[in-house]
């Protein structure tokens, strides 16, 4: 912050000048406003405020996943495919890579859901990469039960920074069919011998 004067019948412009600190963080853009304020007796202001943005220059990864809603699938060696994508900005003509996994948030789930085993790996960026993505299987299977949770989660970025949720949950939903019985009369009287009785 700080002060502009003008001498008596001075008309001439002055340049602010704003000087940002420079680093090696991916990071979402930023902006700030420059404010001008308390004009000296005699002064009004025209424009007092103009805003900048700070473009962020270094990698950034973003994770996402436009439906969260998976359908189970009843074959266990096809299941269900779904994806999410990792989406990177800022500069990206160097490598960058980094690591996801599925984690279980329901009691319920587990590798089985999943073929066998929970998925897991690289996302690899080569230079002037900027979105991948991927596809991942459900376990399908036959049994009612309910719906159940999981999560993507990203760690160890090399040469990028995760900007935003590092994780997005998601949920398995159970297609299968269920069939049970119930009784509607309550209890039955037996009857006389010889006779009918329908419940």
């Amino acid at each position: 912050n700080g002060t502009l004067n003008w001498s008596a019948d001075d008309m001439a412009s002055k340049l602010i000048e704003v000087r940002i600190k420079h680093d090696r963080v991916g990071e979402w853009d930023e902006q700030f406003a420059l404010t001008l304020s308390n004009p000296s007796y005699g002064s009004t202001l025209g424009t007092a405020t103009v805003t900048q943005t700070i473009t962020n220059d270094d990698p950034a990864l973003m994770l996402s996943m436009s439906n969260t809603r998976i359908t189970e699938g009843n074959d266990p060696e096809l299941g269900t495919p779904f994806s999410f994508v990792v989406t990177r900005t800022g500069d990206i003509t160097v490598r960058s890579t980094v690591q996801w996994e599925i984690q279980s948030v329901s009691q319920t789930l587990d590798e089985n859901d999943f073929g066998g085993l929970f998925p897991s790996g690289t996302v690899v960026f080569d230079p002037n990469e900027s979105s991948k993505t991927v596809t991942v299987l459900t376990g399908g299977d036959f049994t009612v039960e309910g719906n159940e949770d999981f999560r993507i989660v990203l760690s160890n970025p090399v040469n990028a920074t995760v900007v935003g949720p590092e994780a997005v949950q998601a949920t398995i939903v159970d297609d299968d069919v269920a069939v049970s019985v119930r009784s509607v009369s309550g209890e039955v009287v037996e009857g006389q011998t010889g006779s009918t009785v329908t419940f």
